[in-house]
């Protein structure tokens, strides 16, 4: 067979494209085609027919279509059949494009009730009290408020234990008629919390859980199954609540368990409402705790043999309870049972370790230091003592409470199970929370891996759950893996992985992403193309749906598969030490996306836009725009991010510093509109991000360091009357965007060395290796005698600076003891890099704001850069920002200043000198 000839037979295999696998269910059709066809399938493209109880078959047209490149999947909305009085068989069959039609696809719709019919309502509602039992009462009423948002009709609430209308079907919540108590109350004795009952009978409805968070998931089920309620996004605009004038449930019996017991979002997530509408509720608590339990304020001064010795009375992280010392284990089970025994409610308490490390083990002059060796993130391991010490704070916890739950993270130094020498055999209520990087598993050798340590973990604990990261605030792309994560969660379901917490300050652009991880967290055995459609084609209507899957397929497969590709991702793969999660500081991962991606996901939102608007309801067309309210974030993060950014030529030339200044107003401008979407999305529950990008030094000026430097040092040496001064002045006096304002005036007064809000700048001013006016922040037992301190050595001006070597995280920080006045102020600083400086550290400058006793209630930075990215010598760091009077509703009285600089190991040397802070 010639080449031309084996390129036709490929191309005809496309083009006949055979449907290999199909399924059917009540308003749904989803079918598999053998490859990916060369155009986008379309419903044109299907022959949908059906035969309902025998009768000639009939055309169905498909009402909507979804269509997934990844798994080869199309799924078509047909129309819904309602629950009649009798049991219907519907038979479909399915051709595409012409070809051979699957047949005998029987689905079959039960024996229904009418609850409301033509507007009239033919049911009650039975239920508690509010005073007899609150979750009850409140699940009861949110029924009521969504089925007169459906039908317009107000159900009746009749109390329990009061008369019930002969002619209305009762429908009870969270208690049970006479006809079934015993059986369903039996069932429940089988049930975990969570789960719930729904059974339908002529006699009557009953809704209930083994717990009121039970009842309330019973009810929430209700709505979305036969009511066709959804809540799609956080918020009133992110309901998705259908009009109808008749609603019919089926008869029978429903027992619904989830695969997870217990299913979080967690670490500051801001949707609580929206998560408890979607099943999601802080059950088990996985919180870093050990500072409370051990907290030294209380008991260092008294049991310093508890302590590492580098612990300070009000530290709450870089240190742990000395884990060897078995004393501790009777405070811990003293202290966990007097607890329990207080709030005998709670379900569980957390063990997990502090963060930041600070093991007392670890210090070869602790008693119990060993050689230790190195797990699989490159920290030392320490699961061996740890989990010793879990398993006999376990024994005298549920000796007492059998019934209660212990939680702990397999995190950092605890990240790999404890060895087969060390004996640990945990029981099944102690959750061992594995943490991981779990998108990293679409890489087939990470998941191997991933899959190899969760055995492992099942050996030592048979109460191993997971901890993922589905982060979205923090990342400058939807970072959609839709199809990964459903592969995850069914693989942890079929593992037996107990419960599963999700640290998830969400960015809602990501569109299905947080609903779909809700979903999957219930019921991790769920199609994720059916779900995905259902949300794609509720959230913007049928017209405008497909386009919403070309944006977030086109960023799944960024996420998926090309960020194998990326230096962000090796970096931080082949880091050792390395984190459990991916870089959350970094965004170089923007160096691999073409602005041509930007223009086809604009283009493709303002299509769905359109065609939401035209064809949708006013609630889909809305929703349709917030989106794209929220992708002018990630545009804008693009077209601003310093690494896709070019230093200018050396600046020779007053024209040239004239240009150069006007590229980087430009810049500042489009830059300040992106620090404002973030200050705007604040008040809006679906546009709102959480962790925004300042919490992680991403809200960036927009410029580069090499030509900020240039600038300032071209103005220094021009007259008054100069051109570039004169251009200054302009822009000062003419342009929009007041950041571009200021940050030119921060310029202009580091050349012309404005008078200075803080003092001794350049570090003249001191005692040694002390800096007058200035003191040092120091983490993790570092000292300033050999990590930061004043030194003669390379000062920029004058005669001394600051030096810092392998400094892990802290810096140089100046309390503003007096009264501050509102406007903008400015902060430039000078750091040196050394010739071949090879480092991962990073350098930031900060501004705290401070009530009238000095302490901070907010704080606000420049961006988190790499410094040996700048290449060698002194570089120009700067930050501008508006301190306003009140922030949040308190006064802004005081300020601390101050860089902080993180990830330097032993040996990197880097120099700091000329600190200014202005009022501009």
């Amino acid at each position: 067979m010639t080449g031309n000839e084996a390129l036709d037979r490929a191309e005809a295999a496309l083009i006949n494209n055979e449907i290999v696998g199909v399924k059917a269910s009540n308003g749904t059709i989803i079918v598999e085609l053998s490859h990916v066809p060369l155009t986008d399938p379309s419903m044109d493209d299907f022959s949908v027919y059906q035969v309902i109880g025998g009768q000639a078959p009939v055309v169905t047209k498909p009402t909507a279509m979804t269509w997934s490149t990844q798994t080869r999947k199309i799924v078509l909305s047909v129309p819904v059949f309602p629950y009649e009085s009798m049991e219907q068989e519907i038979t479909y069959s399915v051709s595409y494009n012409n070809g051979t039609p699957i047949e005998e696809l029987r689905v079959t719709i039960t024996e229904g009730l009418s609850i409301i019919l033509d507007g009239i309502a033919k049911c009650v509602i039975v239920a508690p009290q509010k005073d007899n039992d609150a979750n009850a009462y409140a699940a009861a009423c949110k029924l009521i408020k969504y089925l007169k948002m459906a039908t317009g009709i107000e159900l009746t609430f009749v109390p329990y234990g009061t008369a019930i209308p002969n002619h209305l079907l009762p429908i009870y919540i969270g208690v049970t008629g006479l006809h079934n108590r015993d059986l369903i109350h039996h069932q429940l004795q089988e049930l975990d919390g969570d789960c719930f009952i729904i059974d339908c009978s002529v006699d009557a409805i009953t809704i209930i859980g083994s717990s009121g968070w039970g009842t309330e998931f019973g009810v929430n089920e209700f709505l979305e199954a036969y009511a066709g309620v959804r809540w799609l996004l956080p918020g009133t605009d992110g309901e998705h609540v259908p009009i109808t004038s008749r609603l019919t449930v089926p008869v029978g019996t429903r027992v619904e368990k989830p695969s997870f017991f217990s299913r979080i979002f967690g670490s500051a997530d801001k949707s609580t409402e929206w998560n408890r509408d979607n099943r999601i509720y802080p059950r088990i608590h996985t919180n870093h705790v050990m500072f409370e339990l051990f907290n030294p304020k209380k008991h260092l001064a008294d049991h310093p043999e508890w302590y590492p010795t580098t612990i300070k009375p009000d530290m709450i992280g870089g240190w742990q309870p000395c884990y060897s010392n078995f004393e501790t284990v009777d405070i811990a089970i003293a202290y966990i049972n007097e607890y329990f025994e207080g709030n005998p409610n709670a379900e569980s308490y957390s063990l997990s370790v502090n963060d930041g490390g600070g093991y007392c083990e670890e210090d070869p002059h602790h008693p119990s230091y060993t050689e230790l060796k190195l797990n699989s993130l490159g920290l030392l391991h320490l699961s061996d003592i740890y989990f010793k010490w879990i398993q006999k704070v376990a024994e005298g916890i549920l000796a007492r409470h059998p019934n209660k739950y212990l939680a702990a993270l397999a995190y950092h130094e605890t990240y790999d199970p404890p060895s087969i020498e060390s004996n640990v055999k945990l029981p099944p209520n102690v959750l061992v929370y594995i943490t991981d990087e779990r998108l990293n598993w679409s890489n087939s050798e990470r998941r191997a891996v991933g899959h190899s340590l969760t055995k492992r973990w099942l050996e030592v604990a048979p109460g191993a759950s997971f901890y993922d990261y589905l982060y979205g605030g923090p990342y400058l792309l939807p970072r959609s893996y839709f199809h990964q994560m459903a592969d995850n969660y069914r693989y942890a379901c079929e593992m037996g992985i107990a419960a599963l917490t999700s640290e998830s300050p969400a960015n809602f652009g990501e569109g299905p992403k947080m609903w779909l991880a809700a979903k999957l967290k219930w019921n991790a055995a769920s199609d994720v193309d059916e779900l995905l459609h259902d949300w794609y084609v509720h959230a913007v209507g049928s017209e405008a749906a497909p386009y919403l899957v070309k944006y977030y397929e086109h960023w799944e497969d960024f996420w998926q598969r090309r960020v194998y590709e990326t230096d962000w991702y090796n970096s931080w793969l082949m880091s050792l030490p390395r984190t459990n999660f991916m870089s959350l500081t970094s965004a170089s991962y923007l160096k691999n996306v073409a602005l041509t991606e930007l223009v086809k996901s604009r283009k493709w939102l303002e299509n769905a836009v359109i065609l939401a608007k035209q064809h949708g309801t006013s609630l889909q067309g809305k929703r349709a725009e917030l989106l794209l309210r929220a992708f002018e974030y990630y545009e804008c993060s693009y077209l601003t991010y310093p690494g896709n950014i070019v230093s200018a030529d050396e600046v020779k030339s007053t024209d040239h510093a004239i240009n150069l200044l006007d590229i980087l107003v430009e810049r500042l401008a489009l830059s300040e509109k992106r620090r404002n979407l973030v200050e705007e999305f604040k008040s809006d529950p679906i546009l709102n991000i959480h962790w925004p990008p300042e919490v992680y030094g991403m809200m960036w000026s927009s410029t580069k360091s090499r030509d900020t430097q240039a600038l300032v040092e071209w103005i220094k040496q021009e007259p008054s009357t100069g051109a570039l001064r004169s251009r200054i002045n302009t822009i000062i006096d003419s342009e929009s965007s007041m950041y571009a304002v200021h940050y030119v005036k921060l310029l202009l007064a580091t050349a012309d060395q404005w008078e200075t809000v803080n003092s001794n700048t350049s570090f003249e001013q001191g005692d040694g290796i002390d800096a007058h006016d200035w003191w040092y922040w120091l983490e993790f037992g570092q000292s300033s005698a050999n990590h930061l301190h004043r030194s003669p050595e390379n000062p920029r001006t004058g005669n001394y600076g600051i030096k810092v070597n392998g400094l892990s995280h802290g810096g140089p920080v100046y309390e503003i003891n007096h009264q501050i006045s509102p406007g903008y102020y400015g902060m430039s600083a000078y750091y040196y890099v050394p010739e071949d400086f090879n480092s991962m550290g990073t350098l930031q400058l900060f501004v705290y704001f401070n009530d009238a006793d000095a302490q901070c209630f907010h704080s606000t930075s420049s961006e988190d850069k790499t410094v040996a990215d700048d290449g060698p010598g002194w570089h120009l760091a700067d930050w501008v920002g508006y301190v306003p009077e009140f922030y949040d509703g308190m006064k802004v009285e005081k300020l601390t200043i101050g860089i902080k600089l993180t990830k330097y190991k032993d040996g990197e040397i880097l120099y700091l000198d000329d600190i200014n802070f202005f009022k501009l």
